[in-house]
């Protein structure tokens, strides 16, 4: 067991080296900003899929207020920019930070359920939260003759402040945006494969698959779900943090609405439930999906709800769970015997 780990562990080095080499140099062969921009957005949902993975994937939680979460990083970031004349780069922590208590609060909540009841309950405060952001009216400041809520109201916050690269680099903004994503993209991916593998990690599966006999054998249940909520709620606060001060601007349906909480969700399923490359593949496919079938209006979306039906039909561990089960069966499959080819003496 302890061979077999490190050999892929070995694997997953090499895969990081072939793939950093690659996302580094890139922004040189595509200089489009539309393109940088996409990869940049890509990079975003590959951290937040990657959490949204940690939570169910490996400790079998189904919070449904995943998007919430990464709403809120952006909110706190845009309010104390476009309300109290923070700069952005000083509102970002602050974003992502807060995003910790907020989500320990839902974990609260959701600690004594189970399963459906924990992805209603989420789900309900996902939406109850856009809902109070949409239908505010009332000015909390005027911005000339323009009304300007406290959230935004449903068109949203925009003079909050951003990266600052355009004023810095101007036509070269968007290259440098798109290492800011990348490093904090890897940097959040390794922390989350060193927990996945770590102890954390071990005590969350066994959480995840077998609650009672983890309970019996001594883990904690409150503290290591709470913890969950914690880390993978400040690496989503951090991404939406991000996202906001990337773009410029922030709304409802930019960030919490139903069918981007969708979006991510097949990511994961996609690439594979419970893995670690999952979510990044998964990520990598439908973004290069959405983007293909683009031009296509509503038959994108029924074409990848068609996509990720036929995933979960045929390939029920995602595409890398395929890809391991294949790799275990050439592993275990026996070499032809020598003897067996050698000639009998007469």
């Amino acid at each position: 067991m302890a061979s077999f780990l490190k050999q892929r562990s070995r694997i997953d080095a090499v895969i990081v080296l072939v793939l950093l080499s690659v996302a580094v140099a890139l922004p040189f062969f595509i200089t489009g900003r539309y393109y940088l921009g996409q990869l940049s957005l890509m990079f975003t949902w590959i951290i937040v899929a990657s959490q949204w993975n940690l939570l169910f994937g490996v400790a079998g939680v189904f919070n449904l207020a995943h998007m919430l979460i990464f709403a809120w990083g952006g909110y706190v970031t845009a309010i104390l920019g476009a309300h109290f004349g923070w700069s952005y780069w000083a509102a970002m922590p602050i974003g992502a930070v807060t995003t910790i208590g907020f989500a320990l609060l839902i974990g609260v909540a959701c600690l004594r359920l189970r399963g459906a009841y924990v992805a209603l309950l989420t789900l309900g405060i996902a939406e109850v939260v856009r809902q109070l952001i949409i239908t505010d009216t009332a000015c909390y400041v005027m911005e000339g003759t323009r009304c300007v809520q406290f959230a935004g109201g449903a068109t949203g916050l925009t003079g909050y402040g951003n990266f600052g690269t355009r004023a810095v680099f101007r036509g070269d903004h968007a290259m440098v945006d798109y290492y800011i994503m990348l490093l904090a993209m890897v940097v959040i991916l390794a922390l989350t494969y060193f927990l996945m593998r770590g102890p954390i990690g071990l005590g969350l599966r066994a959480l995840g698959s077998n609650p009672g006999y983890a309970v019996s054998r001594g883990v904690n249940r409150f503290k290591f779900q709470m913890m969950l909520f914690g880390i993978s709620a400040f690496f989503t606060g951090v991404a939406g943090a991000l996202h906001a001060g990337r773009i410029g601007s922030i709304s409802p349906q930019g960030m919490m609405s139903l069918e981007q909480l969708l979006f991510v969700i097949g990511m994961v399923v996609i690439g594979g439930i419970g893995k670690f490359w999952g979510p990044i593949l998964g990520a990598v496919l439908v973004t290069g999906l959405n983007e293909i079938m683009r031009d296509f209006g509503d038959f994108r979306v029924i074409g990848q709800g068609l996509i990720l039906a036929a995933v979960v039909v045929f390939m029920p561990n995602g595409i890398v769970g395929l890809v391991e089960k294949l790799a275990g069966r050439l592993r275990s499959k026996p070499l032809p015997s020598c003897a067996a080819t050698e000639v009998s003496p007469r």
